[in-house]
């Protein structure tokens, strides 16, 4: 096992590399950009965080006949031979990777062979010499933008069109689920537009085709090597790609749901970022679900009425009305209907007497463990409500701001609870 050099000597550059040893090292660092995206995806979805030395050991082998990511990327490269061996430990020399053969398991499977199998790191100072020499911004710089793998798996969905990519090794078309998910999941300042989905394999969606098509020639240029087809359509860039499609939403009054037409404008920039512009007009017809009942809004828009207050006082805006009060589980404000009705032995919504509700939150006010962001009595809260349909949703603030979208209370008159 050899110690991995962190630091790059100063006689170290680009051009003092053969094109086989160039050819070898942006292939593992492309390698090393995948598995690093695939760690961030695994664990923004739920899984803890690793240290990099867990991780960025990459094994050069083929698993059920799928080669690993290092072993493809050196693949693609079509420069394996019997001069692999002597190439790698040319760069090991020179402080660019670091080699080591004492690994012989992949996610906590024991990997069954004769020999030692090569697991290959790329250091910092190779790292940052390929960046340098194939002038690839940082990732703050190129937010939204694809890493050639991903390009690859889009133009294979856009290649397959509407039959999909179909699961070949052990992913579809060959290429591992994590770099799908990135395409699936791919979000714009926060919100999931995905490039596919999971139909048919996986298959490209509009807004992918729309997507691949304003953007095949930059990404031409970034990835030459990807076998990319020409776009059946050829787009301006910059022109934006309109797609309306038939959606459902939540009344923010009564809480019941309606069908909407979505117009959504993508619009890419001179500094190719991504914008989305969406626009929602209501439609006649019910929402259905094939797993049960939907209950449907029967609100108007102009008969919506909102106002933003304490709790309290609109509490006291109930007690004026008539209104009761139930208390739906809420992420983080979730003990209220505890608080307000004790232990509850059945499923049954609880409604209260907003008196009542307002004397038992009372001493929230105080000093209490509840810290203010839980505290239902610390800060506003935004009351939308329907006097002709009789129902009303309270909502808290958002813990990174905005509103919550769940209500906090909802609320009715007594005559439309009967």
């Amino acid at each position: 096992m050899t110690k991995q050099s962190e630091a790059q000597p100063k006689q170290i550059t680009w051009q003092s590399l053969n094109k086989r040893q160039q050819d070898y090292l942006q292939a593992i660092y492309l390698a090393d950009q995948e598995v690093e995206a695939a760690e961030r995806s695994r664990w923004s979805r739920g899984g803890r965080s690793r240290p990099s030395e867990e991780w960025r050991w990459m094994l050069y082998a083929n698993l059920d006949g799928h080669d690993l990511p290092v072993k493809r990327h050196l693949a693609l490269t079509q420069l394996i031979s019997e001069g692999t061996g002597s190439t790698l430990e040319a760069l090991e020399r020179r402080g660019l990777i670091a080699v080591r053969y004492d690994i012989d398991t992949y996610n906590g499977r024991k990997i069954l062979t004769n020999e030692p199998i090569p697991a290959i790191q790329i250091t910092k100072a190779g790292r940052a010499l390929v960046r340098k020499a194939l002038e690839v911004p940082s990732s703050k710089q190129v937010v939204g933008t694809l890493q050639e793998w991903h390009w690859r798996a889009l133009a294979k969905a856009y290649t397959a069109g509407e039959h999909g990519v179909r699961e070949e090794g052990l992913g579809y078309g060959r290429i591992g689920w994590n770099t799908w998910l990135r395409l699936r999941d791919y979000q714009i300042h926060g919100v999931e537009y995905p490039l596919i989905r999971e139909r048919h394999g996986v298959s490209i969606t509009a807004w992918g085709i729309g997507y691949y098509e304003r953007t095949f020639a930059r990404y031409h240029e970034l990835y030459p090597d990807v076998t990319a087809p020409e776009p059946r359509e050829l787009h301006d860039p910059f022109e934006p790609f309109v797609e309306v499609l038939q959606s459902h939403r939540t009344c923010r009054a009564c809480g019941g749901e309606y069908l909407v037409t979505v117009t959504r404008s993508f619009q890419q920039d001179r500094k190719w970022a991504w914008s989305v512009e969406e626009q929602a007009s209501r439609i006649p017809g019910r929402v259905t679900s094939k797993y049960g009942e939907i209950e449907q809004c029967l609100c108007q828009e102009e008969e919506i009425q909102e106002i933003s207050a304490p709790f309290l006082a609109l509490l006291d805006r109930l007690i004026a009305q008539g209104w009761q009060v139930s208390f739906p589980h809420h992420y983080w404000i979730d003990y209220l209907d505890y608080l307000v009705g004790g232990v509850s032995l059945g499923r049954e919504r609880r409604w209260y007497d907003p008196e009542l509700a307002k004397a038992k939150v009372l001493p929230l006010l105080d000093d209490t463990a509840i810290d203010d962001a839980r505290n239902v009595v610390k800060g506003d809260m935004r009351y939308c409500w329907n006097e002709h349909v009789g129902k009303g949703s309270i909502y808290p603030q958002g813990l990174s701001g905005g509103l919550s979208m769940r209500p906090v209370a909802i609320t009715c008159a007594k005559e439309t609870n009967r």
